[in-house]
């Protein structure tokens, strides 16, 4: 009898080797959500598609627009997750104000990178906030989007938050 539960029990333990192994670190989710952040800034960036004040952007399916604080701060929504959606209208796109003042808090960084072209400056901060909670900023000039997010949605938030500071513009 003890023998004919023998195969069950490889199957299980196969099982849970393949599930383990097929998980994807921390550290590999942020690799891959700067992958996401490069790929993104070399695409065509979206239409516009949403029209806030002074500030036109695309706003990614099934995102809203929860409340504009004031001219320059807009929060956003996507499935109870708030974005901030800071942006400065008079800042080009080659500005570094926001990228100089992120550099400056004293805080340690998951990660830290810039982009550098001639034609704008971006930047995506990840930081470490609470037990699996990472705040994660995407900029470009002078716009910059904000949020708290998880491992587990990391790539598309950094995916939407750089499609959104991409488009942006002023009218």
């Amino acid at each position: 009898m003890i023998l004919n539960h023998w195969p069950i029990r490889i199957s299980i333990v196969c099982c849970m080797v393949m599930l383990v192994g097929c998980t994807i670190t921390e550290e590999e989710t942020i690799d891959k959500g700067l992958e996401t952040y490069e790929s993104e800034l070399s695409q065509q960036e979206n239409e516009t598609n949403t029209e806030e004040g002074q500030a036109t952007f695309y706003l990614p399916p099934q995102f809203e627009v929860s409340e504009t604080i004031d001219e320059y701060n807009i929060v956003l929504e996507h499935e109870e997750q708030l974005y901030v959606f800071f942006h400065e209208p008079n800042e080009p796109q080659t500005s570094t104000v926001l990228l100089e003042r992120d550099k400056l808090e004293e805080q340690e960084f998951l990660l830290f990178e810039e982009v550098t072209t001639d034609e704008y400056v971006s930047f995506l901060m990840i930081q470490e906030e609470e037990e699996d909670r990472l705040l994660v900023a995407v900029a470009l000039g002078g716009a910059k989007v904000s949020t708290l997010s998880t491992y587990e949605t990391l790539i598309d938030d950094i995916e939407a938050m750089t499609e959104i500071v991409q488009s942006y513009e002023t009218k």
